[in-house]
């Protein structure tokens, strides 16, 4: 992870909002490319992305920076910590992804797609109208080894604590992930008071 890709995850409060317990300590091992096929959108670290491109699955690749374990198997998710708003998170974090035992056969990564268990399925971003921007954060994190049962996410709100602000870094912690990437793009309500 670049310098300013690091300074961008610090000024959009992804890791204070999302991770606070890496906030000081975050270490990328590598990148995380994220593609959406209709019309073809990169991710790049806070850009901004209409919700009406970005319903469909992208396509997830990772690049890591130093050789990965070709027996680890990991994790990929996508969560909102903005809802209603990032004024007021009061039914967020939501869970917009999850997808757990992905194996790469580099060890320098590559594409996640058409592998992996959906613990949560896909569920495209629709920040509701004059909410303003909404972070929608991917992550990649490794599994221990042999894990196959993780938390069981009951609601996509709060990822199922029923706590605002609860999700990704709790669920993380429960299931003894380290996170090894992360992406995010801005969105806002495409009908929003201009």
């Amino acid at each position: 992870m670049e310098a300013s890709d690091y300074e961008r995850l610090q000024k959009n409060e992804i890791l204070k909002d999302c991770l606070p317990s890496l906030v000081n300590n975050f270490n990328a091992q590598g990148t995380l490319e994220i593609q959406y096929d209709k019309p073809a959108v990169n991710v790049h670290m806070g850009n901004e992305l209409l919700p009406s491109d970005t319903q469909t699955l992208p396509v997830i690749t990772y690049h890591a920076s130093k050789p990965l374990d070709l027996e680890a198997t990991y994790t990929i998710i996508m969560t909102d910590p903005d809802v209603p708003s990032r004024l007021d998170n009061s039914e967020g974090e939501v869970c917009h992804y999850v997808a757990t035992g992905f194996k790469f056969d580099s060890v320098k990564g590559g594409v996640l797609s058409g592998q992996g268990v959906a613990r949560r399925p896909y569920i495209g971003p629709a920040p509701a109208k004059n909410t303003a921007l909404h972070r929608y954060v991917f992550m990649l994190l490794k599994e221990p080894k042999g894990k196959t049962e993780f938390t069981e996410i009951k609601s996509i709100f709060c990822w199922g604590y029923g706590e605002a602000g609860t999700g990704i870094d709790r669920w993380s912690k429960e299931n003894d992930l380290e996170v090894l990437a992360i992406n995010f793009f801005l969105a806002e309500n495409e009908e929003n008071d201009k």
